[in-house]
C-alpha cells in the first residue's frame, strides 16, 4: 500500500471525515500490518477471520511487549478494511471481528523533563512578568514563559 493508490473502486483512501490519508498514517498502517497482523491471519480470507483469532492476536502481541499504544495502531488498518468491507454487501463480510475486542488500556501518564522547569503564564497585554526571570515575552499574544 502506498500514498495515494487507488482502491478497487477507484478512489485514493480516505479516513472517516473524507480526507484524505496522510502519509504517515498509511505508512503506520502498512507497517502494522505487514509485521504483525499479515504473519498471523493474513492466509486466510476476511469473512474466515473471526474475533477470537484477533484477541489471540492481541493478547500475543501484549505478551511479547509491544505498547499498548503500538497495539491500537495496529489494529487500526484491520478496522478500516472491516468497516468498508460491512458497508459494500458484495464482499459478504456480516460481523466485523474487529468490534467486540478487549484491548489493553492505552496509559496517559507521560513525562516531560524538559517542559516540567518551564512554567507558561498568560497575561494581558504585552506579557510582564511579575517574579522570575522572563526568557521569552511575545507581544502579540501575551505569553510569558519563564523558569520556574
Amino acid at each position: 500500500m502506498s500514498y495515494g493508490r487507488k482502491n478497487p473502486a477507484g478512489t485514493p483512501p480516505r479516513n472517516r471525515k473524507g480526507d484524505l490519508y496522510k502519509p504517515a498514517t498509511i505508512r503506520a498502517y502498512e507497517i502494522g500490518l505487514r509485521l504483525r497482523v499479515l504473519p498471523e491471519v493474513g492466509s486466510m480470507r476476511l469473512s474466515e477471520v473471526t474475533s477470537t483469532d484477533l484477541q489471540d492476536l492481541v493478547d500475543g502481541l501484549l505478551a511479547s511487549g509491544l505498547s499498548e499504544s503500538a497495539i491500537g495502531v495496529t489494529l487500526l488498518p484491520l478496522r478500516v478494511i472491516y468497516k468498508r468491507a460491512l458497508a459494500r454487501p458484495e464482499t459478504g463480510i456480516a460481523v466485523n471481528p474487529t468490534s467486540d475486542l478487549e484491548m489493553p488500556a492505552v496509559s496517559t501518564s507521560f513525562s516531560r523533563p524538559a517542559m516540567a522547569s518551564l512554567r507558561v503564564r498568560i497575561t494581558k497585554g504585552r506579557g510582564s512578568s511579575s517574579g522570575g526571570s522572563c526568557h521569552h515575552t511575545s507581544p502579540r499574544v501575551g505569553v510569558t514563559v519563564a523558569r520556574a
